[in-house]
């Protein structure tokens, strides 16, 4: 699919679900495939992308894995892994609106246009949120 012109939208988000499964190789903004540690939430990305949620970066949850785990570690050894789950996209306004109906107590939501328009949802403006994080022995 990729390198052919896209007449609908439905060919960008079989692009972009292929890209996920390993069937292409490499997007014109991102020239590595899908990383392993993706690979635990390849499914539902795939579905995301073909319902018109196209991502670009994500991550699912690691709660005290290794620092030594083939797919999710990093630092020294003796660490422990922590992660939120995440999911960065494009969306049209519709599925914005969707979105924004669908944020639970546990979740953050947080969007822009391209007219620089902000939608904000249990996010307080200059507001951090820790995405990945380790503890390691001294």
């Amino acid at each position: 699919m990729l390198g052919e012109t896209p007449t609908q939208f439905s060919d960008v988000y079989e692009v972009f679900a292929r890209y996920v499964e390993g069937d292409v190789p490499h997007l014109p903004w991102c020239d590595t495939p899908l990383q392993p540690e993706s690979f635990l939430i390849q499914r539902q990305l795939a579905a995301l992308n073909r319902t018109g949620f196209l991502t670009v970066n994500s991550q699912p949850a690691v709660n005290g894995l290794p620092s030594t785990h083939p797919s999710f570690g990093w630092g020294g050894k003796g660490g422990f892994v922590y992660q939120k789950a995440y999911c960065e996209c494009f969306v049209s306004p519709e599925n914005a609106k969707k979105l924004v109906s669908m944020v639970s107590p546990s979740m953050n939501l947080y969007a822009v246009n391209h007219a620089g328009d902000e939608i904000r949802v249990d996010m307080e403006e200059g507001g951090v949120t820790a995405l990945t994080w380790g503890v390691f022995p001294n």
